[in-house]
């Protein structure tokens, strides 16, 4: 038995002809060292990509690749200029007709406070969401290799990468659209964006989204902007939802009927009716403040007599609840400055519902082709629709410019 035991254990002589397995068909073919690989890319030296325009045909920016901590430093480089005065396409606007010419324009703190907001508030937004992944093989040795995009925002008047046209504008009248015009070669990226583009605001005339659009009347008195013990009636049910639920904001429309005083200019009822719209909006928000709704969860929008008839039913504020989320204009108009489209979509085809095909082709393609998804019309909390989330297809701009640095083995972890 002993030496059956010695003669198994025995090793092969040099030149035998063992049919069995020998140590050297057991282990796996050599390789660099898994470490040496990663450690090569990560004391990699990137050139930088400057003035990256991602083939949406939308956004331009650089792109610095720091392989040591992981980061895709992304930058753009904007111009700011501020312009005051009411412009001729704002007069169909509800409630700017009454609005002091005052109101249109900048000083130089609201300037410097824009400037300081923007610069810092709307980066961090989109940073850090998502992390991109690298394909290399063997998968073992790069798999936990990852590069996450870290946006920034800095001012430069020299080279920048968009020209942010800021209109000044009462942040408490119907608010324009804010946009970015299609990129052309070798032009900074020109914009219109407005003074309440920096305001949490919600998306609420969307005749897809239902929870947006039942509205409550609170009345007043004509020429009146006292809360009586009626309108303290007709808010209480909307100040009752809001107390349940902390997520839940608020819309005050203020509205005025459509009467003038005796010898005023119709310039003069205008501007009487918007205070009167106004500070019936501000009486509702003082009644729900005092029982205890933050402010950041009241919006506000007066339309004056815009609309209205002599009828004292128009002497109200119309309360809409939103439950979906508020954001901050700008930081979806900035998704165009990076590369993306707009994904709501259903106002440019009538009859168009959520589901169906966006008509934004180049950017469609762009994020199928970097991450995968297909885009839809949606109205949902998507940045780039009614919302202020970052969906994971939005950094497919950023999975673009790292293939550019570094080669195509990238994917959107």
């Amino acid at each position: 038995m002993r030496e059956r035991v010695e003669e198994t254990a025995a090793p092969a002589l040099a030149g035998s002809r063992m049919a069995g397995p020998t140590l050297a068909r057991l282990l796996p073919p050599p390789r660099p060292a898994p470490d040496l690989e990663v450690l090569r890319f990560r004391t990699n030296l990137f050139a930088p990509l400057h003035d990256f325009e991602p083939s949406s045909g939308k956004g331009r920016f650089d792109a610095l690749l720091l392989p040591g901590p992981g980061l895709l430093k992304i930058t753009v480089r904007v111009s700011f200029r501020f312009i005051s005065g009411r412009r001729p396409g704002d007069d169909p606007f509800p409630g700017v007709q009454g609005v002091e010419a005052s109101e249109y324009v900048w000083s130089q703190g609201e300037q410097d406070v824009y400037k300081r907001r923007f610069l810092t508030e709307i980066a961090p937004q989109w940073s850090g969401k998502f992390s991109l992944a690298s394909t290399r093989q063997p998968d073992d040795v790069w798999q936990g290799v990852t590069v996450t995009p870290i946006v920034g925002v800095v001012e430069d008047d020299l080279r920048p990468h968009a020209v942010l046209e800021i209109h000044k504008r009462p942040s408490d009248v119907q608010p324009v659209t804010n946009f970015v015009r299609r990129r052309e070669p070798g032009k900074p990226l020109e914009t219109y964006f407005t003074s309440d583009a920096m305001e949490l605001d919600s998306e609420m005339d969307d005749p897809i989204n239902e929870k947006s659009i039942q509205i409550t009347k609170v009345h007043f008195k004509r020429g009146k902007t006292e809360l009586d013990d009626r309108g303290k009636g007709e808010l209480a049910p909307i100040l009752a939802k809001l107390t349940a639920d902390p997520a839940l904001r608020v819309m005050l429309r203020g509205r005025a009927s459509s009467d003038r005083k005796a010898g005023t200019t119709a310039e003069e009822g205008f501007k009487l009716n918007f205070r009167l719209s106004r500070e019936r909006s501000q009486a509702v928000a003082a009644e729900l403040a005092a029982a205890g709704v933050a402010a950041d969860r009241i919006l506000q929008r007066n339309w004056g007599d815009s609309g209205t008839t002599f009828d004292e039913d128009n002497c109200r504020v119309d309360v809409s609840i939103v439950s979906h989320q508020a954001r901050q204009g700008a930081a979806h108009e900035f998704g165009h400055i990076l590369g993306l489209g707009d994904e709501y979509g259903y106002s440019d085809i009538p009859g168009a519902q959520p589901g169906d095909p966006l008509r934004d082709e180049e950017y469609v393609r762009m994020v199928k082709e970097q991450t995968g998804y297909d885009l839809r019309r949606t109205s949902d909390e998507s940045m780039m629709s009614k919302g202020a989330t970052i969906r994971p297809w939005h950094y497919a701009p950023f999975l673009e410019a790292l293939k550019r640095i570094a080669g195509p083995t990238w994917r959107l972890r």
